[in-house]
């Protein structure tokens, strides 16, 4: 069966991937319109997507390598679904603290807020709800930002929901770690699935390019930096 495919691109190459090394926390790379703990904390997140991609890269390498290590396969797919939920937390948290800061006077009156996840800013933007909050998340690049958030939610979902998550060696990339899921729309268990086939890479790149304009829009220092 010819099944619907989806695989992100960062729009540059893999090669321009660029670690952090700034791995303790900075006052200057903490959100400014975020304070406390939940700030340091979503900086954490951030940083511990990143210690799980290059754990999945180094049991990818043990995985490909002459001197094959059992287990290296499943040993990867767990640091990656352990980056995908720390990307998921870590904007979470960023969308949750921007709402509260863009909407403290509804947040007062409430107690509640309203838009608090990836999921719920992209319907938000759909139905043209919260602008402020849209604008500051989306800011000038919002195809491109909408696009990352898109494959984040359904990567995260699908994990969540645990529809036929692939274990088999057969489905891993030799070049570079890859993520497999299957979204099915609706959670119709007998519909068509969509494939998902994003290399890790990508998503980190996206991740870093997302995080760090946030950290922007809240007049915080780049974490990432990624090269162009």
């Amino acid at each position: 069966m010819d099944l619907p495919k989806e695989n992100y691109d960062a729009g540059r190459p893999a090669s321009s991937y660029r670690p952090s090394h700034d791995l303790h926390v900075n006052i200057t790379n903490v959100p400014q319109t975020i304070r406390g703990v939940t700030g340091m904390a979503i900086v954490r997140y951030a940083l511990r997507a990143q210690a799980h991609y290059l754990a999945a890269e180094q049991h990818h390498r043990d995985a490909f390598s002459s001197t094959y290590k059992l287990g290296a396969i499943q040993h990867m797919q767990d640091e990656l679904e352990l980056m995908i939920y720390c990307m998921r937390k870590s904007l979470d948290q960023f969308i949750q603290g921007i709402y509260s800061s863009t909407y403290s006077k509804e947040l007062g009156e409430t107690g509640k807020v309203a838009v608090d996840s990836v999921g719920s800013v992209l319907n938000a933007r759909q139905k043209k709800t919260v602008p402020e909050l849209v604008r500051r998340v989306f800011g000038d690049d919002e195809g491109k930002i909408c696009r990352f958030l898109t494959i984040l939610n359904i990567v995260s979902n699908c994990y969540k929901h645990g529809y036929f998550l692939p274990d088999s060696l057969a489905f891993a990339s030799p070049e570079r770690p890859n993520i497999v899921l299957f979204d099915i729309a609706n959670r119709a268990i007998l519909g068509t699935p969509t494939v998902h086939n994003h290399a890790a890479v990508h998503l980190m790149m996206g991740y870093q390019d997302v995080f760090d304009r946030l950290l922007a829009e809240t007049g915080a220092r780049p974490l990432f930096s990624p090269a162009k």
